[in-house]
């Protein structure tokens, strides 16, 4: 971490990662934030974060000087003088003092999602400690399962500006099959989905497994209340806190929420495809 830190004090170009709406859920924002991360320390380039979302509400820096909405008194004007930047990691970039990169400039390009040596993603921004205090209570040692059936399937489907046909591929006798033999091994099992009927369902097949009652949000969508934005912070630190991360189906939310937390997964679903 020392090494990043020098970064500030030797480095004359710096880079704002930016989130907004429209450019991806809470998965997308960490991940991509890992990336950028990444491209400032090979790079030598400061790294700041300007969160322009309600979900800066719920974020805390462990350096707040990484902050960028509290370096300047109208952030949202001088984030325009700042370059977009669209990473590359074959090309070659045309570096600027100062320079601003979306997680829509990363979707497309192969810079690595993993940090540099020596650094955690909570080194440099975490969940507010009330996220920590908010979630509900669980059996210790409990393992995590989770199935995303896509943003087709949410309840808040409605509010993408165009359509969508996001449904993820998934086997249901398969996720059965795991239930029932992860209970016969006497586990805790805690099931998540961005989808609330299924998860009735579900418990009605199997009452003895533990399941929420919160609504999950897409965060990207500019209609998401706040009280989305929390549950679903809340249900990716139950995924993190889990001892073991079973995935049904293909997410990055399971995916980056074992990445920052260390938590084993297994994924269900065909890697290759």
């Amino acid at each position: 971490m020392e090494q990043f830190l020098e970064i500030y004090k030797t480095s004359d170009l710096e880079a704002v990662y930016v989130y907004q709406f429209e450019t991806g859920g809470l998965a997308d924002f960490i991940k991509f934030a890992i990336k950028v991360i990444n491209f400032c320390y090979v790079k030598r380039i400061k790294f700041y974060v300007f969160i322009n979302h309600p979900l800066a509400e719920f974020i805390q820096f462990k350096f707040q000087f990484m902050n960028f909405a509290n370096r300047f008194p109208n952030p949202h004007f001088e984030i325009q003088s700042y370059n977009r930047l669209r990473l590359i990691k074959n090309a070659e970039l045309t570096l600027s003092a100062k320079m601003q990169i979306l997680p829509d400039y990363c979707y497309t390009e192969d810079w690595p999602i993993a940090l540099p040596s020596g650094i955690r993603f909570q080194d440099i921004m975490d969940f507010k400690p009330m996220i920590y205090a908010s979630v509900p209570a669980l059996p210790p040692n409990y393992v995590a399962v989770h199935l995303r059936l896509g943003d087709l399937h949410m309840e808040c489907a409605k509010g993408f500006t165009g359509p969508t046909t996001d449904s993820r591929k998934w086997n249901e006798s398969q996720l059965c099959s795991l239930l029932e033999e992860l209970h016969s091994q006497g586990k805790e099992i805690v099931f998540l989905s961005d989808n609330r009927n299924y998860k009735k369902r579900l418990m009605n097949k199997y009452p003895w497994l533990h399941m929420t009652e919160m609504k999950i949000g897409h965060i990207g969508l500019q209609y998401v209340s706040s009280d989305d934005i929390l549950n679903t912070i809340l249900e990716f630190v139950i995924i993190m806190k889990s001892s073991h991360i079973y995935a049904a189906s293909y997410s990055g939310f399971n995916e980056i929420a074992s990445m920052i937390s260390g938590t084993p997964i297994t994924k269900l679903y065909n890697t290759t495809n």
